[in-house]
């Protein structure tokens, strides 16, 4: 690390805090000087960009009232005029809106719109007929009854920026037509937008609904700019009302805006950040100046008063490293009558303390605790530390060596109790190997009956399938049944026509028969056939008779067996939810078996983890025992080693004074048996919550 000189020491500091504090003087007038011309700024903008904006809804609403006077004036006129087509009527609206625009300066022209759109009047003659303005925004609004201000256009005429005002021409309330007026904005731009200056540079702008640039200082950029097309003009035409800093043209800007609700025209008044804070730049400039000068000054002052200091402590210093490299016989002995004197003599005084202090370490690295400490006084906190430091030795080697009694008595009992342990760990192991066998066997004695379990669930579900496909097979025949019995009803209702047709027919031969025999001689072969015929419906009714019985007999077997093919269907299904219910059975048994399966493998493998344990609980009680034979040698030994001490009274074990106030110092600790101390220091065994639980409950889950 860089050491500094003491002559560094002094001119550093104070130049740092002569250049901070000058620093932040010059930063805190630059700010507050700033933050002044900032806030009289941006309070001159915005009250600039409110009062233009105001100025420009006050001007058009005078626009709005005098054009409304020139509708009231010349009402008849102008209703005849967009009504009836009638050129007097055109004309006397002409001449009055040319006197109205020459009154008023601010009208490019005035001109009367029928309900078309087509132009019937105008202060400029050369519009009529010649304008329609069906399409325009304006137009359709004034048509539907209201007044209407359209954005900022170009003049067709001039090329410069205009707005329109248009009127609803009506009667009766009906609107007939519209009375419109082009206003040229660029007259009211150079009376009031055009002498804004803020600044050298600053200067104030018109933007209208649509972006583009309505009055601006660089006329090239009027209707030609649109801001909306830059990120901070979408910015301000979102806002409509505010204050925004910028960068246009590489060039940091503060612009305030307002918009104004009538026409919805925002006016923009703002100058680059340069120009606004020149004059705060000009006083921080002079503040570090003055700062260079007064650090210049400093730097000479300081140099000229610290230099004799330096020479006068080099001797000091000198001293100071000799008694840091350990050589306390030397003195400084160096006559003055200032402070540098006074801190020699101290310094000669503190170098013959602590060679005093040397003799009563080096006594007591000799092993002598009765040594004597003086104490300077009450803040001589190396003598009261040396002090405290032989009272604390004494009572600790006190109570070591009471410890190490202890220890030896205690060493035995842990040997003892390692034995012990050592047995039953071994007894614990083998008994665990047999647990481990037994459940190795239970555990593929419930893996067999898993799978038994699973195969039986197999074939149930096969029972199970083909019972359902029994049951369908069932329904088709009952279904087939019934189409039998529906049939032989249908073949039953033939026959009685077979039947009807043989009486009909034997009435018919009946009949023939009787004219036959009116026929006398010429009719007895008639009379034959009919015979014949006679005969042969009585034997069709005959026929017909004998199947309609069968036929009866037929549908009512048919119905019978309809309702035992039902009820053995219904028997079927029953058979089948009664498969489906073993199925769900056999199903649970062959996923608890499997969950008995899985629960005796964590069984087994929590078995293997207390085997493993209880393998290591033999192995640590071994080593503890051989720790225990090491640890009463090593305890002989200490009390070998701590007799070389030399004690000032016998019982300092008891009482140990505190380095402070020389007070007795009482352990407030019990005293602990070594030889359950020494039980502490063994291995212990591992957590309950980490193994397998194995009691009863945890056996349902199997």
């Amino acid at each position: 690390m860089f050491k500094m000189k003491l002559r560094g020491r002094f001119l550093l500091p104070t130049l740092t805090v002569i250049a901070v504090g000058m620093l932040v003087a010059t930063v805190l007038s630059y700010r507050s000087s700033k933050s002044a011309i900032q806030d009289a700024m941006t309070g001159q903008i915005v009250q600039i960009a409110a009062s233009i904006s105001n100025q420009i809804e006050a001007w058009i609403g005078d626009l709005q009232v005098d054009i409304e006077a020139l509708r009231v004036a010349n009402e008849s006129s102008f209703v005849a005029a967009v009504t009836s087509n009638n050129i007097d009527a055109s004309q006397v609206s002409g001449k009055g809106m040319r006197d109205f625009a020459q009154k008023y300066s601010y009208y490019e022209f005035l001109a009367l719109a029928d309900a078309s759109g087509q132009t019937v009047a105008a202060s400029d003659s050369s519009l009529v007929g010649q304008v329609n303005v069906a399409d325009r925004d304006y137009f359709k609004k004034a048509l539907s009854g209201r007044s209407a201000i359209s954005d900022v256009l170009a003049s067709k005429v001039t090329g410069k920026p205009i707005c329109v005002l248009a009127l609803p021409i009506a009667q009766a309330g009906k609107v007939l037509g519209v009375l419109y007026g082009a206003v040229d904005l660029t007259s009211f731009s150079s009376r009031v937008i055009d002498p804004v200056k803020v600044g050298q540079e600053g200067y104030a702008y018109l933007m209208a609904r649509n972006g583009l640039v309505a009055a601006h200082p660089d006329k090239n950029a009027i209707l030609v700019t649109n801001f909306q097309d830059l990120d901070w003009g979408k910015k301000i035409a979102e806002m409509k009302t505010g204050l925004l800093t910028y960068t246009f043209n590489d060039m940091e800007k503060l612009v305030a805006f307002s918009t104004d609700n009538l026409t919805g025209w925002t006016v923009g008044v703002g100058a680059s950040t340069n120009d606004i804070f020149a004059s705060a730049r000009e006083i921080r400039n002079e503040n570090i100046l003055i700062a260079v000068l007064v650090i210049s000054i400093a730097t000479l002052v300081i140099v000229l008063v610290v230099n004799p200091i330096v020479r006068s402590l080099k001797s000091g210093v000198e001293f100071a490293e000799t008694v840091r490299a350990g050589d306390l016989s030397k003195r400084l002995n160096l006559k003055r009558n200032d402070e540098i004197g006074q801190l020699a003599s101290a310094l000669d005084s503190m170098a013959e303390g602590l060679h005093q202090k040397a003799q009563v370490a080096e006594a007591i690295a000799g092993g002598d605790l009765t040594v004597e400490v003086p104490v300077a006084s009450e803040q001589d906190h190396l003598g009261r530390a040396l002090k405290g430091m032989v009272a604390n030795l004494a009572a600790l080697i006190g109570q070591i060596q009471l410890s190490g009694e202890q220890i030896a008595s205690g060493s035995v009992q842990v040997s003892d109790s390692s034995q012990s342990l050592s047995q039953g760990a071994t007894e614990s192991a083998a008994s665990l190997e047999e647990i481990a066998a037994s459940m190795t066997e239970l555990a593929s004695q419930t893996r067999l009956n898993a799978e038994n379990a699973a195969q039986a669930n197999q074939l149930v579900g096969s029972a199970k399938n083909v019972a359902e496909q029994g049951n369908q097979q069932m329904q088709g025949m009952v279904s087939a049944m019934a189409d039998i019995n529906q049939a032989g009803q249908n073949i039953s209702k033939i026959i009685r026509v077979i039947d009807e047709i043989a009486f009909q027919t034997n009435l018919l031969a009946l009949n023939a028969a009787v004219e036959a025999a009116r026929a006398g001689q010429h009719g007895k072969g008639f009379a034959v056939v009919a015979e014949e015929v006679r005969n042969l419906a009585a034997r069709s009714a005959q026929a017909a008779k004998e199947t309609e019985e069968l036929i009866d007999g037929s549908v009512a077997k048919a119905k019978d067996g309809a309702a035992v093919a039902d009820e053995t269907a219904a028997s079927l299904q029953g058979i089948v939810n009664e498969i489906s219910k073993v199925t769900d059975l056999v199903g649970e048994i062959a996923a608890a078996s499997n969950e008995q399966s899985e629960g005796i493998g964590q069984i087994n493998q929590g078995l293997g983890q207390i085997d493993q344990v209880t393998q290591q609980n033999t192995a640590n009680a071994e080593e503890s025992a051989a720790a225990a034979e090491e640890l009463s040698a090593q305890a002989e030994q200490m009390r070998g080693m701590l007799g070389r001490f030399k004690l000032a009274q016998a019982n300092t074990a008891s009482a140990l004074p505190t380095p402070k106030g020389g007070a007795a110092w009482q352990s407030n600790e019990p005293q602990v048996p070594m030889a359950i101390a020494a039980r502490t220091m063994l291995p212990q065994p591992a957590d309950p919550s980490e193994m397998i639980a194995l009691d009863s409950s945890e056996f349902g889950r199997y």
